[in-house]
Formats: structure tokens, C-alpha cells, sequence
């Protein structure tokens, strides 16, 4: 399956620490971000950190670069602070094989990490299938299986500018929008040492995640 991972120069310890990581796919493509630092421009009613503006402009290059390319199969996108799990490959492998690979049931993406929120936010999953679930909720983008059926939608919902993207999915989720998947575990976690999610660590992958699990963290969308 094809990956990616964003980066952007100026925090090349965060992507030498990915790189580093002995789970992730080894032919994963290195995507260059859009650096906030560079932005001289921000929308009136955005008030969140700069960064995750910048970040919702480079999934919309990376997105519509995977067009022009006419990227016919599902895709995998990880930000620089990810950390993949023991035999991360395998698990993620056979949970995208249970999404269907057709235009008559919509799915847009499969998130592979952690998801935002309060233990009772996860009490009534939507069961997919075996290993996928629905949930109602937010999740953070550390790791996500892209369809590339339906990129422009999300360009378009990511192009409503009103929060970074682990918000705009939460509002949307809320509102009965039924197109993102989730992995019943965790799959992929923010490292340590140079994750930005207020110092929450996602490290232990022992158990189902979400749940009442030994894994579940709860974090402010702030990164």
C-alpha cells in the first residue's frame, strides 16, 4: 500500500524519529508540509494554533496531488510524530480489507490512531465489521488509509477552514455523517518525545482502544 508521511524541514528530529520506527511501511514516501512559520495570511475566523491551518493545506496539496496522479488505491498518510504498533502492516492490511472497494458505499477514510475525547464518548460504536468500527466522535490524524474515491469531498470538507482537521471530523460525525471508519484498536500513536498532544502519550499498545481500554487518553484538539 503506498504511505506517506508529512514533514516539513525545520523538524527533522520528528521525521528522522519516524523514519526510525522499525513498524512503519518501509517505502514510505516523504510529503513536505506547508510550514505555518511561511504563512503570512490566516483566515479572520480561524483561531486555533497556526499550525493546524498549515496542516489542512498540506493534506489539500497531498490530496490533490494523489488526483492528478489518478491514485487508484487506497493510501496511507502519517504525520511526523507517529508511532506505528508491533506488526502495524499486517493489522492494517487486513482491516482495510474489510472497507468495501466500491462507489456504493461511501467511506472516505479509515483512521488507524487515537481518538479525542471522554471514555463515554465511545459507549455506542457503529460495528463494521470485524475489525472496523463507526464512532461519533473525533479522532486525531497520526495515521489514516485514504479512499481515493472520494478525495475531492474531503478537500472540499477540509476547505471549510472552521478547525483543524480531528475537529472538522468530530463535527461533522456529530451531525450523522456516516463515511469515516476507525480500527477497533490502536494502530498508530503519538511518540513521546516530540508529539504536540499537550504531552499525552499513546505508547501502550496492549489493548482495544476507546473502550475503557488501558490506552485510552483523553487530550484537547490543540495540535
Amino acid at each position: 500500500m503506498r504511505s506517506f508521511v508529512i514533514t516539513i524541514p525545520r523538524l527533522k528530529d520528528r521525521l528522522d524519529a519516524f523514519m526510525a520506527d522499525p513498524f512503519r511501511p518501509a517505502d514510505v514516501e516523504v510529503f513536505q508540509g506547508i510550514d505555518a512559520a511561511n504563512l503570512g495570511h490566516f483566515p479572520a475566523r480561524w483561531n486555533h494554533p497556526k499550525g493546524g491551518f498549515a496542516l489542512n493545506l498540506t493534506y489539500i496539496a497531498l490530496f490533490m496531488q494523489m488526483i492528478r496522479e489518478c491514485q487508484k488505491e487506497p493510501f496511507m498518510v502519517f504525520e511526523d510524530d507517529a508511532l506505528c504498533s508491533k506488526n502495524f502492516m499486517p493489522q492494517a492490511i487486513t482491516a482495510l480489507a474489510e472497507a468495501p472497494m466500491d462507489k456504493a458505499v461511501e467511506w472516505w477514510s479509515i483512521n488507524l490512531g487515537p481518538h479525542v475525547g471522554e471514555p463515554g464518548d465511545y459507549k455506542n460504536p457503529t460495528v463494521v465489521s470485524k475489525n472496523l468500527v463507526r464512532l461519533h466522535h473525533a479522532w486525531r490524524t497520526q495515521g489514516v488509509i485514504y479512499n481515493p474515491l472520494f478525495l475531492a469531498p474531503l478537500i472540499d470538507l477540509i476547505g471549510e477552514v472552521g478547525g483543524p482537521c480531528d475537529q472538522i471530523y468530530c463535527n461533522r460525525m456529530m451531525k450523522g455523517w456516516q463515511c469515516f471508519y476507525a480500527t477497533k484498536r490502536l494502530l498508530v500513536g503519538a511518540r513521546a518525545n516530540v508529539s504536540s498532544n499537550n504531552g499525552q502519550v499513546w505508547e501502550d499498545f496492549t489493548g482495544p482502544f476507546g473502550f475503557g481500554g488501558p490506552i485510552h487518553a483523553s487530550v484537547n484538539r490543540t495540535s
